[in-house]
């Protein structure tokens, strides 16, 4: 069991059936972990990332279970990837770098801050809020690294702000009934379409949606075929929403 520890050079090796607890900080600034052993944290247990570079995030320091509290990425430059499907209780705090979630689901069930930080998802990137949450900034370097597939609050304490511009490629959903709260905060919102399928906001029921005024839906429409092989000709498409009204149609778009 160890309060603190920094790696900085070298190489760390856990061997075989040794495991080392952290109740303090495991800071990574460099350095080598390798395993056959573990590493678990304290009840108040935390992670920081330190190393100025690319580091691919591993189930060693970062583990599934009994994994840190609060993780943290401190140093411009410092770009950490998830290492799986990992849940954070306390706080993600993103001071600078970036934490690519990439084909995995990121639980929030505490905090998130970003100062100089940001998010960086892709369109098989998840991300669930299960706590108080805060402001969700996004890598703006292009419409990929800026994506989610799937945007989940389940909670009734789950509050969100975006911060920048998001595409979606799944479904925003804010559980029916939970109270939680998605602010837009104009930002753009693009709910993506290919032709493997079309985004969607899912029932809002007991929930609440504000400030979405810059919303874009698209649509993917299929080129004609003849054959089975695309003919690059004209065809009419009716792109409506459904409506479902008790006076005018007229009435129900006003």
């Amino acid at each position: 069991t160890l309060n603190n520890l920094t790696l900085t050079t070298g190489t760390l090796t856990v061997d075989a059936g040794v495991t080392i607890t952290i109740n303090g900080t495991l800071t990574i600034s460099g350095g080598t972990l390798t395993n056959s052993g573990t590493i678990s944290y304290g009840t108040n247990g935390i992670l920081v990332y330190n190393t100025g570079g690319n580091y691919t995030g591993t189930s060693l320091e970062w583990p599934a279970s009994s994994g840190p509290r609060d993780v943290t990425i401190q140093t411009a430059g410092t770009n950490v990837n998830l290492p799986g499907n990992r849940t954070i209780t306390g706080t993600l705090t993103l001071t600078a770098g970036l934490l690519s979630i990439g084909s995995n689901t990121l639980t929030l069930n505490g905090t998130i801050t970003i100062s100089a930080g940001k998010l960086l998802g892709s369109a098989t990137s998840n991300l669930t809020i299960g706590g108080t949450g805060g402001t969700l900034s996004f890598d703006q370097t292009s419409a990929a690294t800026r994506s989610l597939n799937n945007l989940t609050l389940n909670s009734g304490s789950s509050v969100a702000t975006l911060g920048t511009d998001l595409d979606v490629y799944g479904t925003i959903d804010l559980t029916t009934s939970s109270g939680a709260t998605l602010n837009l905060a104009g930002q753009r919102l693009t709910l993506r379409s290919l032709s493997t399928g079309t985004a969607r906001i899912a029932n809002l029921t007991g929930c609440t949606l504000n400030n979405a005024t810059n919303v874009t839906m698209e649509r993917y429409i299929p080129a004609p075929t003849v054959g089975g092989a695309a003919t690059g000709g004209r065809r009419y498409r009716l792109l409506a929403p459904t409506v479902s009204t008790t006076t005018t149609i007229n009435a129900h778009w006003q």
